[in-house]
């Protein structure tokens, strides 16, 4: 080992000398003395508290043979220099080699100018301060946060940071091999992949400077080579059987901000600062779910921009958040279904960090980030997972192309990616769950299923992280096998999407719009959706014929995701139609609260809560000529139900730009836009309330349909308490039903009804009315008169327009109509 003093360490005393409490902290504290005896490492001491008899008194007790320098760096008095960043650097030869251990904010300031150790025991205020610190002085390739505390993560960041003495042990590098690039020193990554071919070799791009490396075969398929001069930043590609002339991104890429064609990019340490150490999630009977589209819900389009809109859904009364898939995929835009890798945030929408800012914001604000992740399919441009090995299925196919191996030869190649990427996710990201798009079409004969494997996987890592992660599968039909435990055959999901209810509403809403093959008979499909949760059960697709006498399977309903409308239903009407440009405000807000005040988990859609005037189009950004035509078929094709005339091509710009969701301009109620927000806001109050009073389970609920009044009813009974929800749905321009006369007994929470025929006590045709009545709430028309609800002073609509007064949600111990609704102060 040279005799060359080459590394100083500024570090608190406590650090060193409080930390030898066990065998492996004792083995760091006699190598760091044996490195500074042997002149080969020097210490300057950061103290805030010690006085420096002191410090040199402990030194001599544990063993150090030099004289200490020491500085205060709270009250600059430095007991040797006058200027703290010149008091470290005047003894050391080399600067880079200054290695500052930070273990308190107090020192954020200053210690941008070193290489900076960071220690986990810093709170999430702290560990903010310093990233934003080295973020402002365009310094984050000089903090290193450390996963050990103590003398174990100081080492650590020395090592990251080459400055630990020539032949020291620490220096050698780790064995483990991790698929992707990752670095191990600040100058130094580790490249691996699998792939079947006799040679690989990796491209690295510094600034436009490449260089080629050969990589080491390791076992039957995988490569793997150590590459200097390699830092967070540069870019790579790999060769495949000497084959220069086309060269592939990573298939576990963490960055690809060329796009899917281009070079990948080797990202960072874990060094984003966390803030979220005590979330714990949102339990699932809470779950109130916005969908979003990255691209579309701001005008900008990316993760940060998304942040500055999340206190609106806060305000709205959301508890988590879903982002449709934010994977890399082809072009300038994307619904993100059409990912090919898998581990890199779509570059449009900003960096790995800016969409871990994104989570870390969500949950300081309380909502849940779940994530859309498509299992079943590759996206069709920029795949090019096939050049690695077999990652694709000769047996099965999708809709959408070819499925993943899961069961045939090799097929742990597709399994283990999938795998990791989940775990990636979850971990690396901080998500509350994965949404799995299509399930059924994630084909495997194995015995032992990848949805199973998934599960099995995310339960585990649950368990070591103390959290419940949401596992939810896109199911359409209802298959109860995915939320039926393991040990029962199942796949032990939380929660399954279930359209049955959004097709049934949209069947009376606007019956020429089929957005599915399946039929929905109108009224009568409603009610048995509201009783049984699903109409169609599969694979394969069946429809389920019930004893009207069935009771609703309590046990299953709030497993259930609902939705009034979804991406697809939206998407996939050939204008991209809202249900309110379909059917009206008026039916879209009264069918709003047959979702949002039903036990199964709601979601909304972006814009559902404010009559969204943009629609929202599919659309895609391929460049392959072949896959242009195919798309600009493949819609009518796959919809042929659809009426396609005036229907805008998914490749155009204008799809993509007219998708974007507006601003609210106006919070008066007595718009259109600002009446609908406030009623979805005192919708989403009374489910909180009705849920913290055990109100709002699937065990409490009467579901009623009275077709002469085409109006469905729904009563929780706990007790001798109860709750009641009554809606009228008419199909808009065809019925014309008269209103219903009532008589009321109990307190009104909601109401919808126009106030000019509330003051006559009556119920219009799509208009809805919620309360607690003393007994179960009943209709009747003007001849025979029952008891219903006592009109009070509320929020209103009319045919076209809306007028009303605010709403105040009511208080979270009291859902009454006094608390619930504000005098009025004006009507239109």
């Amino acid at each position: 080992m040279s005799k060359q003093q080459v590394m100083t360490l500024a570090i608190e005393p406590s650090l060193i000398f409080d930390q030898t409490d066990n065998a492996l902290d004792q083995q760091y504290a006699d190598r760091l003395r044996e490195y500074v005896n042997l002149d080969l490492l020097s210490i300057v001491f950061v103290s805030k508290d010690d006085e420096p008899d002191e410090i040199v008194s402990k030194m001599r007790q544990h063993g150090f043979r030099c004289s200490p320098r020491i500085f205060n760096p709270v009250s600059n008095n430095i007991s040797i220099w006058r200027d703290k960043q010149w008091a470290i650097e005047q003894y050391t030869p080399n600067p880079s080699k200054v290695v500052f251990v930070v273990s308190s904010a107090l020192q954020a300031s200053f210690s941008k100018s070193f290489n900076c150790v960071a220690l986990p025991h810093l709170n999430d205020s702290e560990l903010l301060d310093l990233h934003n610190a080295h973020r402002e002085s365009n310094s984050l390739d000089r903090l290193f946060v450390a996963t050990n505390d103590g003398l174990k993560g100081i080492f650590e960041g020395s090592h990251w940071f080459d400055a630990l003495p020539p032949g020291a042990p620490e220096n050698n590098p780790s064995s483990e091999v991790r698929l992707g690039a990752f670095s191990i020193k600040r100058d130094v990554a580790r490249v691996a992949v699998d792939a079947w071919a006799s040679s690989v070799e990796v491209v690295v791009d510094r600034n436009g400077w490449n260089r080629t490396i050969a990589m080491s075969r390791v076992g039957a398929r995988r490569f793997v080579a150590d590459v200097d001069h390699f830092q967070p930043g540069d870019r790579y590609a790999f060769a495949l059987d000497g084959n220069h002339e086309k060269l592939y991104p990573d298939p576990r890429s963490r960055s690809q901000p060329e796009g899917v064609h281009g070079f990948s990019e080797l990202t960072g340490p874990a060094s984003f600062p966390w803030s979220d150490r005590n979330w714990r999630g949102v339990p699932k009977k809470d779950l109130i779910v916005y969908e979003l589209h990255v691209g579309t819900f701001t005008e900008k389009g990316t993760f940060e921009a998304a942040i500055e809109r999340l206190t609106e859904l806060v305000d709205l009364g959301a508890t988590a958040i879903e982002l449709m898939p934010i994977v890399e995929s082809a072009g300038r835009w994307n619904w993100g279904y059409d990912g090919v890798n898998l581990f890199a945030p779509y570059h449009r929408y900003g960096k790995p960090d800016d969409l871990r800012r994104l989570v870390d914001h969500c949950h300081q604000l309380g909502l849940a980030v779940i994530l859309d992740v498509v299992y079943n399919h590759p996206g069709p441009e920029g795949n090019y997972l096939a050049a690695f090995g077999p990652y694709l299925s000769k047996k099965h196919h999708t809709p959408w192309g070819p499925a993943y191996n899961f069961d045939g030869r090799q097929r742990d190649l597709s399994r283990q990616w999938v795998l990791d990427n989940v775990s990636y996710w979850l971990s690396e990201f901080h998500f509350d769950g994965l949404r799995f798009d299509a399930i059924h079409f994630m084909f495997d004969d194995s015995e032992w299923s990848i949805v199973t494997e998934i599960s099995q996987r995310v339960r585990q890592l649950g368990q070591e992280q103390n959290r419940r992660y949401l596992l939810i599968g896109e199911t359409n039909i209802f298959d109860a096998e995915m939320i039926s435990p393991i040990r029962e055959g199942g796949a032990d999901f939380d929660a399954v999407w279930c359209d049955d209810l959004m097709h049934s509403i949209y069947s009376v809403a606007s019956p020429e719009t089929r957005l599915t093959d399946r039929s929905y008979q109108q009224h009568s499909d409603i009610t048995e959706s509201l009783k049984h949760g699903f109409l169609h059960e599969g694979p394969p697709t069946t429809r389920i014929t019930r004893n009207p006498e069935a009771s609703a399977e309590t046990n299953l309903i709030e497993s259930m995701v609902v939705a009034l409308q979804t991406h697809d239903s939206v998407g996939n009407q050939p204008q991209g139609k809202r249900l309110h440009q379909l059917a009206g405000a008026d039916f879209h807000c009264a069918a709003a609260t047959l979702s949002l005040l039903y036990p199964a988990i709601p979601m909304l859609f972006m814009g559902d809560e404010s009559l969204e005037p943009n629609p929202f189009h599919y659309f895609v950004d391929f460049h392959d000529p072949w896959l242009r035509d195919a798309i600009a078929k493949s819609r009518r094709h796959e919809h042929p139900q659809q009426n396609w005339e005036d229907s805008m091509s998914p490749l155009s710009e204008h799809a993509f730009v007219e998708s974007k969701v507006s601003e609210v301009g106006s919070s008066d109620v007595a718009d259109q836009r600002g009446f609908t927000r406030a009623w979805y806001r005192q919708l989403i109050s009374i489910r909180k309330n009705w849920v913290a009073q055990n109100f709002l389970l699937a065990s409490n609920m009467t579901v009623m349909h009275m077709p002469e009044f085409n109006s469905f009813q729904l009563v929780y009974q706990s007790g001798e308490s109860t709750r009641s929800v009554v809606v009228r749905l008419t199909t808009p321009g065809i019925d014309q039903p008269k209103p219903i006369e009532i008589q009321v007994e109990g307190t009104i929470v909601a109401n919808s009804v126009p106030r000019s025929d509330a003051a006559k006590n009556l119920l219009v045709e799509n208009h809805a009315v919620g309360g607690r009545p003393s007994g179960i709430l009943k209709i009747s028309d003007q001849g025979n008169r029952s008891p219903v609800y006592k009109p009070n002073s509320c929020p209103n609509t009319s045919s076209g327009s809306m007028s009303g007064t605010a709403i105040r949600p009511p208080s979270p111990n009291d859902d009454s109509g006094s608390k619930g609704l504000m005098p009025s102060s004006s009507a239109r």
